[in-house]
């Protein structure tokens, strides 16, 4: 009784489970030693002589795995047609902090002999003996890999891959730095950074790409569709990723005097955040124009808000009220902000953070009701000690951005952030992502009830992934409120080991608290 492990291993399968099949879901109740694994079966029960029988096996990641097994207590007989038998194991003695992958397995029906049981995966339309690991395809798929916790991290579950209809086995899209938001019932979208193909880099990827499509909450999103470059008509067959944000212009390069950023440079925009606009069904995104000059780094000269209605495929609306392109200066620390959030109070609040010097995570706001007001830097308030004036240690709004104050306790060093508003899905308010090193990617997740907090930290986790593959590890860990629960936060990440290093955005899920 092989059993299926999601809907796209379905059909692959489909030929040899003309009986028994069944339908993994994530594990459970993850602690330092053991998890729960489900499955959910169905049996046609067409040969009496052999009825479905089903366990698990499971092993700890690594060069030399030792395959573990429930084979000798096995789920079942089923021995009548069942429709979705939930069928569970806990196993115990698991490594703290430790990554695993599982398999169900098991036989039944007229397809699988009990004498040649087989299991399924970890890899999409794998399956194997008992006892056995598959061969890693470098294609990892849903529900069957998961960290444990430890005496400080909570465990963390892989949900898998985001897809869009254009990814294909022979048409391999790699992606970086997902966001997304939803913007209508049960419809969201995504925008993406970095987008390659087959291992190479499109030419587009340097203006991101973008899809759009239903989602489920506590599930990867594995069929949306690409989006046009804008403003084309809207369609949903596109083959192939293409350029979404327009591509910069007028941006420098440094130089006495600085020169223009091409040749010698490549004008990029990258995108930092998305939030839907309230009352519309538009999506606020911001993102960075930034000239990219190789060996010497990224120059995010430009912070754009842009609006974005995906009925019609258009920008309705673009704002840039920080700008030191003349200059070829990168945004100073408190202007090269992303993650947008509108508050209930009037204002529209974006997050910055630097790791150096004076380190931490800064805010900024404007207000939110007139969006005409975004693209002027005077409109703008700051977190911060306003210069001169004032008693030392006095922290406000201010539109001068004075010394900055960082809204996270003393000592935090963030790599990367990402701040969402999780309020219309959970009962959480604000949460902010805090990866705290390249990697093995730990991060902190912070809650708050405002922008500017206290910022309570509410659980630390390691990603559900082997990080290897790339020069800095897994990064991009970013939330999407649309995916989460009261139970859990979902977020993605760059997995550089995915499909043969290729790389590529995964979900995975946390636990609000250990």
């Amino acid at each position: 009784m092989p059993l299926k492990r999601s809907t796209a291993s379905a059909a692959a399968l489909m030929p040899l489970l003309a009986g028994c099949v069944g339908v993994t879901t994530p594990p459970t109740s993850i602690t330092s030693s053991s998890a729960t694994l489900t499955a959910e079966v169905t049996c046609s029960a067409d040969a009496p002589e052999n009825p479905c029988l089903g366990w698990f096996q499971w092993w700890e990641d690594s060069s030399t795995p030792t395959v573990q097994s429930s084979q000798s207590t096995p789920i079942g007989p089923v021995s009548s047609p069942v429709s979705k038998y939930t069928i569970t194991h806990t196993p115990s003695g698991l490594k703290p902090g430790g990554l695993y992958h599982y398999q169900v397995c098991g036989s039944g029906d007229t397809n699988i002999p009990a004498s040649r049981p087989l299991c399924t995966g970890p890899f999409t339309s794998q399956v194997n003996a008992p006892g056995t690991t598959p061969a890693d395809l470098g294609d990892f798929d849903a529900f069957q890999t998961f960290r444990t916790a430890t005496s400080t991290t909570a465990g963390t579950t892989d949900l898998g891959r985001i897809l869009t209809t254009a990814d294909t086995p022979t048409n391999r899209i790699s992606r970086d730095g997902g966001v997304s938001a939803a913007y209508a019932p049960g419809k969201a979208l995504w925008v993406f950074g970095d987008t390659g193909l087959n291992g190479g880099v499109f030419p587009n990827s340097v203006t991101g790409t973008a899809a759009l499509g239903s989602f489920t909450p506590g599930k990867a999103p594995r069929a949306l569709t690409e989006v046009p470059t804008p403003p084309a008509p809207p369609r949903t067959d596109l083959t192939s990723s293409q350029p979404f944000f327009p591509s910069p212009s007028g941006l420098k390069r440094p130089g006495n005097p600085p020169v223009p950023c091409s040749p010698g440079g490549v004008p990029v925009a990258w995108i930092g955040g998305a939030a839907a606009v309230p009352g519309t069904q538009r999506v606020l995104l911001t993102y960075a124009e930034m000239c990219l000059v190789k060996d010497v780094g990224w120059f995010a000269e430009r912070l754009v808000l842009t609006v974005y209605e995906p009925a019609s495929n258009k920008f309705t609306a673009r704002h840039v009220p920080f700008d030191v392109s003349a200059a070829a200066e990168d945004l100073p620390l408190g202007q090269g902000v992303s993650s947008p959030v509108f508050g209930d109070d009037g204002y529209l609040y974006l997050f910055d953070h630097t790791r150096d010097g004076d380190s931490g995570v800064f805010v900024t706001r404007v207000p939110s009701s007139d969006p005409g007001r975004w693209g002027d830097a005077s409109n703008y308030q700051w977190w911060a000690q306003p210069p001169g004036g004032q008693p030392a240690g006095w922290y406000g709004w201010t539109e001068a951005n004075g010394h900055l104050k960082s809204v996270l306790p003393a000592g935090v060093l963030p790599w990367g952030l990402a701040v969402n508003d999780y309020s219309a899905t959970t009962s959480k308010g604000l949460a902010m992502i805090v990866q705290t090193g390249f990697g093995s990617a730990p991060f902190t997740v912070y809650t708050a009830d405002s922008p500017t907090g206290p910022w309570t930290a509410a659980v630390s986790a390691k990603v559900p992934d082997t990080c290897t593959g790339g020069g800095w590890g897994c990064y991009a860990l970013i939330g999407h409120p649309e995916l989460s629960d009261n139970d859990q936060l979902v977020f993605s990440w760059l997995s550089p080991g995915d499909r043969g290093s290729e790389s590529h955005l995964r979900l995975a899920a946390v636990p609000w608290q250990r």
